[in-house]
């Protein structure tokens, strides 16, 4: 009886586990894709037309992307770096990307992500 008991317990136990890895991080399916730069602004919230003029000058696409895995990559002025991600609710991400780690905050469809004293909007 004991041993029909540890059977059963590990079963259990085996399905509660890949049902927890399963499920995952339902708020990751709101950031998952790519999202293009659409403005720049200074830490003040001041337009930085001269920064944003120039990416769009170079024609290069500036984009962040989250793969459904937790890594993505940033594609800024042409230079691309990995990235690994993680929502942390359904309005906020957590990026890491050559050591640096910042945050994402959804506001109006847009995600808007602060690094290096700028302030970037994203849109899809």
């Amino acid at each position: 009886m004991k041993k029909f008991v540890s059977i059963i317990f590990c079963t259990v136990l085996a399905i509660s586990c890949l049902s927890l890895f399963a499920c995952g991080n339902a708020n990751n399916a709101i950031f998952e894709g790519t999202w293009t730069l659409s403005a720049v602004k200074d830490e003040a919230g001041q337009y930085n037309d001269k920064t944003y003029d120039n990416v769009m000058k170079e024609g290069k696409n500036e984009q962040v992307t989250f793969d459904a895995d937790g890594k993505g990559q940033f594609d800024l002025s042409g230079v691309q770096s990995d990235l690994t991600w993680s929502a942390t609710s359904d309005k906020e991400v957590k990026i890491q990307s050559e050591g640096v780690e910042t945050t994402g905050i959804l506001e109006d469809n847009k995600l808007v992500i602060t690094s290096s004293g700028l302030v970037m909007t994203f849109s899809r």
